[in-house]
């Protein structure tokens, strides 16, 4: 089952303004008013990282496991509940259009605190999803990998950063060469190299990735889970943005065939390793029939051609991630 963020706002000046949608967050707790007392409650539905209002939410209130009432949310992301009574407590389950339960938060209702903030997806956004740009440069010339999986757990409500990530997360081996042979890991088990060196950072594949996920999801309490993908197909993918998941694919750099320039021995089995020139990973934000939407981590957002896209893709391994 899918969870979701939820932050009770202690106040009640949460605005929505404009043809965006946008909801503005209020600021510290000095800037307001006394509390807003209300016998309603209200759900704010927002899409993780953008705030833009999310509409058309079916959010039910549950208590011992019986619906109190159930509402869907306004064109502005907006429910209200009035059934409640002081001091009880509830859930909250939030639903999507395919009826999937996306949320269930335990809260109590307190008539002084009426407002509910729930951070979700927004699959039918028509910008794409709201991936943060992450740039790799200048910290991380060869670390596209472990970047665009920083920008994915931004964009869920993880705080890290891509140093961070490296660091600390992301399995790694070195490289060495010896008698004129470079020996290295296989990338399925950990990054080669350094990702901080021009000149010493190769890549990784989609199992480290996937762990390096999943250890600080795990440690800042996220029911989410990262899922190494590897092998789905163009349709897959394409539902999986479209569902509102953005998914860490493997590209090439120039969208152009593979190339390789010589190999590393793999430690672990012996076997060469034909070394990539032109590998780069890319976070999928969007997809339409013609087109798909990409944060870049060496240039930021970008639209390219759906056929290039899955071309480059396919070709070198069909390797994803997705965080769900």
């Amino acid at each position: 089952m899918r969870r979701l963020f939820l932050m009770t706002l202690l106040f009640a000046p949460v605005v929505l303004s404009g043809c965006q949608n946008a909801i503005l967050l209020p600021g510290t707790v000095e800037n307001h008013e006394a509390a807003n007392f209300s016998d309603e409650l209200t759900i704010y539905t927002v899409e993780f990282y953008s705030r833009v209002a999310v509409p058309h939410v079916e959010i039910a209130v549950e208590q011992q496991g019986q619906t109190i009432t159930r509402a869907t949310s306004s064109a502005d992301g907006i429910a209200k509940f009035a059934q409640l009574t002081e001091n009880e407590k509830y859930e909250a389950v939030v639903y999507h259009a395919n009826g999937q339960e996306q949320s269930r938060t335990a809260f109590t209702f307190d008539k002084s605190r009426p407002n509910l903030f729930i951070e979700t997806i927004y699959p039918n956004s028509q910008a794409g999803l709201a991936v943060p740009i992450v740039l790799q440069n200048p910290e991380l010339p060869n670390g596209c990998e472990i970047t665009s999986l920083t920008a994915m757990l931004n964009y869920f409500g993880i705080a890290t950063d891509k140093m961070t990530m490296k660091r600390d997360y992301l399995p790694r081996q070195v490289t060495e060469i010896r008698n004129n042979v470079r020996y290295g890991p296989d990338p399925e088990l950990a990054y080669a190299g350094n990702p901080a060196s021009a000149t010493d950072g190769f890549y990784v594949f989609a199992n480290p990735i996937a762990q390096a996920a999943n250890t600080i999801l795990a440690e800042q309490a996220s029911a989410l889970r990262a899922t190494n993908i590897t092998g789905a197909s163009q349709k897959e993918i394409v539902n999986l943005v479209k569902q509102g998941y953005p998914v860490l694919t493997w590209v090439t750099i120039d969208w152009q065939t593979p190339r390789t320039n010589r190999f590393w021995i793999v430690e672990e089995t012996g076997e060469q390793h034909p070394i990539y020139s032109n590998l780069h990973a890319v976070v999928l934000t969007g997809a339409s029939k013609s087109n798909v939407t990409i944060m870049n981590p060496l240039s930021g957002d970008e639209v390219i051609d759906i056929n290039t896209f899955f071309s480059s893709y396919e070709a070198l391994g069909a390797h994803a991630v997705v965080i769900q």
